[in-house]
């Protein structure tokens, strides 16, 4: 009958264009290319922080550890970048808040919220995840986890300078140890992070405090990483921290696997001593002065400072390698 509504006619704003309504809204996947449809008004698109992949497994945890109270910085710091993958941070840092429940998308958001409140208690260990059971909202179980347990980075920091203080190589290889003080060496950076510089307003100088910052932590991280080799690696050792500029670790750390494969194609050394030393009557040191003053050791072999061409082990190495092909 005319002027008789339809049932199935859906709604129109004031300018006629169709309103979708939310409880038809269907959330979006991907196509053979990897876009969801463009044809359909009503999908969520991938990107959006209310889109959910139908394929989630909400019985498993997002991270590979579980937070025990003790590992709180390390296992935030995973769960905010899985979050980010999955466009979710606004639900943990309150840029995306509990809209009314008057509001259209309201149910799609408790959808998302209740999603990412299931991801962060899947990966808490069981006991914490008991005392936190009766939270309904992400942001607030979050902002509860890092007030109780956020507290605890100090004393884990402490824990964790004693811990490198104490790492000796003793019977690891160079790659074992190297792994070892590492893990130890970047959770502590975790605790002890590079602050970005806020210059007063129109400083046209570029600051450099960030850079100085980061090069001490690398010169730390030096020290305490040579600071725990076996004896053997003495010369090395006292070779390296006496460059200028000092080395990083890496590079650090690939003369030592050089070094190290001398150290047992030689059965080892005794007490630090050099396998360099090896090479005894290889040139003389006439004439073998650095390029930072007169009396400074200098290494015609290398080109590098504070030994002789005696005492050079890549020249050795480069030797040894040339008997091994049977080059002159």
């Amino acid at each position: 009958m005319s002027g008789t509504p339809q049932p199935n006619t859906p709604p129109t704003s004031g300018s006629g264009a169709r309103v979708t309504d939310p409880r038809n809204m269907q959330f979006g996947s991907f196509g053979s290319e990897g876009n969801t449809s463009q044809a359909n008004p009503e999908v969520i698109m991938f990107g959006n922080p209310l889109y959910l992949n139908p394929n989630e497994n909400l019985s498993l945890p997002i991270v590979s550890e579980l937070m025990d109270g003790n590992n709180y910085s390390m296992w935030s710091r995973s769960v905010l970048n899985v979050l980010k993958t999955k466009h979710k941070m606004g639900f943990v840092d309150g840029s995306l808040p509990r809209p009314a429940i008057t509001d259209p998308q309201f149910h799609l958001w408790d959808g998302c919220n209740t999603v990412v409140l299931t991801w962060i208690l899947n990966s808490v260990n069981k006991d914490i995840r008991r005392s936190v059971m009766r939270q309904d909202n992400a942001k607030v179980l979050w902002d509860e986890l890092k007030r109780r347990f956020g507290q605890l980075s100090a004393n884990r920091m402490i824990n964790l300078k004693d811990e490198i203080h104490k790492c000796k190589q003793g019977n690891l290889t160079i790659t074992q140890y190297y792994t070892q003080i590492k893990g130890l060496w970047d959770e502590y950076t975790e605790y002890n992070p590079i602050v970005a510089c806020n210059c007063l307003p129109g400083n046209t100088n570029p600051c450099t405090a960030v850079e100085a910052f980061e090069r001490k932590q690398e010169t730390d991280y030096l020290i305490r990483s040579l600071r725990g080799l076996n004896p053997d690696y003495e010369i090395i050792k006292k070779q390296l921290l006496m460059l200028k500029p000092l080395p990083t670790v890496t590079i650090a750390v690939d003369d030592l696997l050089q070094y190290e494969q001398e150290l047992k194609a030689r059965g080892g050394t005794k007490k630090g001593q050099s396998v360099a030393l090896a090479v005894g009557g290889e040139g003389t040191r006439d004439n073998e002065v650095g390029d930072q003053g007169q009396g400074k050791k200098f290494c015609r072999f290398c080109k590098r400072n504070n030994h002789y061409i005696e005492e050079c082990w890549r020249l050795k190495k480069k030797k040894d390698d040339a008997e091994k092909e049977g080059k002159p």
